[in-house]
Formats: structure tokens, sequence, C-alpha cells
């Protein structure tokens, strides 16, 4: 059996990536456009405890900031925020934990 969470990654779904040259986290987006091997993020700006709000580009704030990232980025995907912006605590505290393994592996 395949643990397969990519097969969520959609247009328009959530998802936490880790970027190894960027350490803060967490890193979260929604999903823009979906290829092969990449996907196109459009980042969203907060914190674990925070609300969260789509991110502009600095100095052009009608201007999403997007990135096309690697699909070997993501570290969870297709989950929702409250009503009022924030990480759901479940997400949260798996955010947490993946993202203290992958700082001790890189």
């Amino acid at each position: 059996m395949t643990d397969n969470f990519l097969e969520n990654l959609q247009a328009g779904c959530f998802v936490a990536v880790f970027l190894e040259n960027f350490d803060k986290t967490p890193v979260i987006g929604k999903v823009m456009s979906v290829g092969d091997t990449f996907f196109q993020l459009h980042y969203w700006k907060g914190s674990f405890g925070g609300k969260w709000s789509p991110q502009h580009l600095p100095r052009r704030r009608a201007e999403p900031w997007l990135e096309d990232l690697p699909k070997s980025c993501v570290v969870c995907c297709g989950f929702d925020l409250t009503e009022d912006g924030k990480l759901m605590p479940s997400t949260k505290t798996f955010l947490k934990n993946r993202y203290a393994v992958l700082r001790e592996n890189n």
C-alpha cells in the first residue's frame, strides 16, 4: 500500500511546503495550478497560532506572490483553515512535528 497524499494536490487547495533555504515555518499557500512535477503556489502569510492571508509581492499590493515549486517540497496537502483564517489544531500539531523532523534531517 502506498501513501500518496499528492493525489489531493489540485488547484484551490492549501498546502504546506518545506523550503531548505528558508528557515521560517510554516510556509503555506494555495495551489494555483498543477503540472507533472511542479505546481504553482500563491504564498500566504501567517503563523502557527495566528491568522493567514494571501501574500502579495513587496511594494505591489495587487500582485500575488506566486512561485513554481517541485511537488517534492509538499509536506501537507488539502487541509482547510478555520472560519477565522487559522490553522486547525490537528493541522498545526502535524506541521510542527513534521517541520521538526525535516529540520533535523537537513
